[in-house]
Parts: C-alpha cells; structure tokens; sequence
C-alpha cells in the first residue's frame, strides 16, 4: 500500500465501543499485517462462531482487498499499536454502522465520498455483507460507528464533587484506588440488572471529578466481559477486601502511570487472549492519564495474585456473591 499520508486524529481507541475496537483492530491487523492470518482466525473464531468464521473472514479480506484498490486518497489504517483513530478509520465505522441501523444511503453517500466510482458498488456489497456478519454475531456499532451513545445522567448531582487527594483508612486502598474498584463494580452490577452500565460509571465518576476515565474503564469492562478466557472476579460494591482480578486492573493502571507499557500489557494478559490486549492497553491508557491528570496518581504495590487480597477485616451483606466471580 502506498505511504500515509493523512495523519489527522479524530479520536482515540480508548473512546470507542469494544465492537468498533475489533473493526479497528481487524482493519489493522488486515492491513499491516495480512501474514499473521492465523492471530485474526482466532479473534473471528471468538466473535462470529465456529459456523460464521469462515464467511466473515472471507467477507473481511473482500473488504481489505476493496480499499487496496477503490480508496481515492492514500490509506490512512494506522499500525496496530496506534492509540489514534483516523478519519479513514472513523468513516469507515460509520458506513459499516449506517448499513446495520438501517441508512443504507447514508453508507454510500460515505463510499461515494471515499472511493474511485467504478469500485464504489463491489465496496457496497462487501461492506453491507460484513455489518451484516456482525450483526447476526450480536456485534452492533453505536450510530455513529464510534462511542456508547447519549449518556443520561442517573439524577442531577445534589452532592459536591469529593476530593480524590483525601485518604482512607491506613492500610486500606487509597481514594483513587477505592474509585475504580467501586467503578468495576457497580459496572458489573449495573449489566447484571440490565441497566446502562457507562450511565452509572459515568455518574460515579464525574461524583469525584474525573469523568474523563469513564470511556476507559467502560471499554476495559466490555473488552473483559467480552473476551475473557477465563471467569472474572468482581466482588459485590459492598465487599471489604479486593479480588485478585480487581487487583490487577489497580496495579496494571499503576504501571501505565508508570510509562511501563510492558508489564501493563502483562497483567492484562492474565485474563485476556493477546489480540484483545492490544485493544484493551490503549483504553487503560486513557484511564491511567485521567488519573494523572487530576493529580491522583496510584501507589505502586506487590500484590500476591496467587491469594485473594484482603485489605480490610469483617464481612460486607451478600458474602456469597462477593465470592463468585461475576464475569465470564
């Protein structure tokens, strides 16, 4: 493919919706590196099933081989590694998700714009064929192709905003650590009863003045939700003690804080395969510099992940679920 040549960012990864991540990170990978077939095979496997991975595959390296030849302007698919999201890579999402919710006409007003004319119909076809694929696999792109939506807020905020700077009890976590464990898990507990669970992040959050993590965490949690090899463990928001999988997130953001990209990545690993890694790094980055940048940096700990942490005493209402791991 020829060099890139447009460098304008529209967003970040850590903005975007786990499914809008895989698309990026396909397109990427498809791109950049069309060799290693075999990391892409398994992430298809996971998303569309041993009966669809076949089709979608073939559908996706119709939809590569389209921009090779159709793009008017020199490609803009960024490295797999790249925290940005292009204006090539944004409009792509969007013609893909004007083809799920329905806008056909949307969507080829978006390829007219992008493509040589005599390859704007094959495009069409590949295009409306793979949102099509995700679909049915349950993978739905927000309208615009890139963030979870509107966020409505649960309730006016009645209460000032509190300082993340003050500590609790000695021993314990400190604020900023006790904010995203509390984040995880009214997360999970908000997708168990079927509510909004980046409302309610959203909410607590802008409660200590650091809304700008919200996207992150989300995509993090949905990344884990999603893609998970193994169970998850999230205690009940009640719960005294922290879990070893709560653990890793804290100590993971730490290193990010850190600029320690590598051991960061090897925490994730814990529970998430090594392509969803790659997804998932970039949005805790975006939670680490939110931290950062409200001066709440996050104390570098050794935690024992072979046990489960136990920072304070006594027993939280609802012990048995703060036993069961909540993801999987």
């Amino acid at each position: 493919m020829p060099e890139i040549a447009n460098q304008n960012n529209v967003c970040r990864i850590s903005d975007l919706s786990f499914t809008s991540c895989l698309v990026i990170w396909s397109l990427r990978r498809g791109v950049h590196q069309p060799g290693n077939a075999e990391a892409l095979k398994r992430t298809f496997e996971r998303t569309f099933g041993a009966d669809g991975v076949d089709d979608a595959l073939m559908l996706f390296g119709q939809l590569v081989g389209g921009l090779r030849r159709g793009l008017k302007l020199p490609p803009d698919i960024r490295a797999p590694e790249d925290g940005n999201v292009s204006y090539q890579e944004v409009t792509l999402l969007s013609l893909l998700a004007a083809f799920q919710h329905q806008t056909p006409t949307d969507a080829r007003r978006l390829i007219v714009r992008m493509f040589h004319r005599d390859q704007c119909e094959a495009f069409a076809a590949v295009a409306a064929g793979f949102a099509d694929a995700l679909l049915k696999a349950n993978q739905v792109l927000p309208p615009d192709g890139r963030g979870e939506g509107t966020i409505v807020p649960l309730s006016p905020r009645t209460r000032p905003r509190k300082k993340l700077a003050q500590p609790v009890e000695p021993g314990a976590l400190t604020a900023q650590e006790a904010v995203i464990v509390t984040g995880i898990r009214i997360w999970v507990r908000a997708l168990k009863q079927g509510g909004s669970p980046h409302a309610v992040l959203r909410a607590h959050f802008d409660e200590w003045g650091v809304a700008e993590a919200t996207s992150s965490l989300n995509a993090v949690m949905n990344h884990t939700g999603r893609c998970a090899t193994r169970a998850f463990d999230v205690r009940c928001p009640k719960c005294p003690g922290v879990s070893a999988d709560e653990a890793r997130v804290l100590s993971a953001t730490a290193a990010m804080q850190r600029g320690d990209r590598v051991a960061a990545m090897g925490l994730l690993l814990a529970w998430l395969p090594s392509p969803v890694v790659q997804l998932t790094i970039a949005a805790l980055e975006g939670l680490a510099r939110a931290f950062t940048e409200a001066r709440a940096e996050l104390p570098q700990r050794r935690w024992r992940f072979d046990e489960t942490a136990q920072l304070q005493p006594g027993t939280a209402d609802g012990a048995e679920d703060a036993q069961r791991p909540t993801l999987h």
